[in-house]
């Protein structure tokens, strides 16, 4: 799997869905898990790469991940195709469950030993669910129903055609997005490597002013990281 990492720090998958983040994400946790059981750890800078490049290169400012490198030529083709009546591309669709696959990444990369320090990318990504997105909005409060809005798009919509529900899947991630966040490691005061290391701590900051912080069970929120 290390061989189909390119320079680009994507995991190439000789199809078009190398371009998006969630394959991406997906290939990360079980790369990292592998890295752990076999105890392969000069792999984790691979990890660390395609890491990388999701934030320098896919995050929003406000936190959103970006879900496909689109080429500009699609991109125009797109736009000219919404501006006569056609839904929102693809690409204009900001996912919740694009968060918690970050999330999940990063919990993987920690497990197998990584060293680069990430909490404050994840604090930025499970932020923009609880309120810090475009419409300023909590998306689990709005949804009414304990798990987040499916989506946003770009221009502030959640209205979009086909796109109101809430998958499986989703609803899977971000209940281990939540355990993750629960069971560290997170916060450790000096994990290594990064401009971010040891400045987070999900006990005294913005893991403990989201919501899903309360509605976890509060016995779990003394457990011990490691």
């Amino acid at each position: 799997m290390n061989d189909r990492l390119g320079s680009d720090g994507l995991f190439a998958f000789e199809n078009p869905t190398t371009r998006r983040h969630q394959n991406q994400m997906y290939a990360l946790w079980g790369f990292c898990r592998t890295i752990d059981v076999l105890d392969k750890p000069g792999y984790l800078d691979s990890a660390r790469r395609v890491l990388d490049r999701a934030i320098d290169e896919r995050m929003r400012p406000d936190g959103a991940f970006v879900w496909e490198d689109v080429p500009p030529s699609r991109r125009l083709r797109d736009a000219a195709s919404k501006r006569l009546g056609g839904g929102p591309p693809h690409w204009n669709f900001l996912y919740e469950c694009h968060q918690t696959f970050f999330v999940n990444a990063v919990a993987e990369y920690y497990r197998a030993g990584g060293t680069r320090e990430y909490d404050r990318a994840v604090g930025k990504a499970m932020a923009w669910i609880y309120g810090d997105n475009s419409l300023d909005t909590d998306l689990v409060e709005l949804s009414t129903i304990g798990v987040p809005m499916r989506q946003v798009t770009t221009d502030g919509r959640m209205d979009a055609r086909g796109q109101t529900y809430k998958g499986s899947y989703e609803v899977g991630s971000y209940l281990m997005a939540l355990t993750n966040l629960l069971a560290g490691p997170w916060g450790i005061e000096s994990r290594g490597e990064g401009p971010d290391a040891g400045i987070v701590d999900v006990d005294d900051g913005w893991w403990a002013e989201t919501p899903a912080s309360t509605s976890a069970s509060t016995s779990t929120s003394t457990r011990s990281r490691s």
